[in-house]
C-alpha cells in the first residue's frame, strides 16, 4: 500500500513538472526566458537550472533523509511553490530592466528593444528630430530602405518583429514611427 501511494503521489508531481516545463518551453519560444539571461546574466540561468533540477528530483532525494513520507511530499511541493514564485518574482524584475530605455541596452539587448520602444517614444520623441540624433540614441539600423525619397531605418527585435523610423531623405527629420510584426 505504502509503494502504491508513493507511486501516485510520484506521478502526480511528474504531471505537476510537465505543466512547468510546457508552460516554460512555450515561455522560451516566445522569448520571455531569454530575460533571464539578458538581465542577469548566464551564471543566473545555469543556477536557476541547478534549483529547478534540485527541485524537480526532491521527490527522490528526500528518500535518503528519514522523514514520515508525508513529510518528504509536503517539503517536495514546498520547494515546487518557492520556485515558481522565484521565476515570476525575478522575471518581473528582470523585465523591469529593459521597461527604461538606454542606449546601451537598446544596442545590446536587440530581442528586449520592443520594450524598450514605449519608453523611447514617450521620453525622446524621435518624430521631429534629425536622423543623426536618432542614430546617436539608437546607433546605426539593422536594415536602411531607400524608396521615393524616404528612408526607413529599420531596427529589428525578436521573432522577425521590426521597429522602423521613416526619415525625409531631403531635410534628415524623422517623419514617423511604426512597429512591424
Amino acid at each position: 500500500m505504502k509503494r502504491f501511494m508513493f507511486c501516485m503521489s510520484c506521478i502526480m508531481y511528474l504531471i505537476v513538472w510537465s505543466g512547468v516545463f510546457i508552460v516554460a518551453r512555450i515561455a522560451y519560444n516566445e522569448g520571455i526566458l531569454s530575460v533571464f539571461r539578458d538581465a542577469f546574466g548566464m551564471w543566473f540561468v545555469w543556477c536557476g537550472t541547478i534549483f529547478c533540477l534540485v527541485c524537480f528530483s526532491s521527490v527522490l532525494w528526500l528518500k535518503l533523509f528519514k522523514l514520515k513520507e508525508s513529510a518528504r511530499h509536503i517539503f517536495s511541493y514546498v520547494l515546487f511553490v518557492l520556485f515558481c514564485v522565484l521565476a515570476i518574482l525575478l522575471g518581473n524584475l528582470g523585465e523591469q530592466k529593459f521597461e527604461v530605455f538606454s542606449t546601451e541596452n537598446w544596442i545590446d539587448f536587440p530581442e528586449r528593444r520592443l520594450t524598450m520602444y514605449e519608453d523611447f517614444v514617450d521620453r525622446h520623441s524621435p518624430v521631429g528630430k534629425n536622423a543623426e540624433e536618432l542614430v546617436d540614441f539608437l546607433g546605426a539600423p539593422d536594415e536602411m530602405l531607400t524608396f521615393d525619397n524616404v528612408h526607413t531605418y529599420v531596427y529589428s527585435c525578436h521573432h522577425g518583429n521590426s521597429i522602423c523610423f521613416i526619415v525625409d531623405t531631403i531635410d534628415h527629420i524623422v517623419k514617423d514611427t511604426y512597429f512591424i510584426e
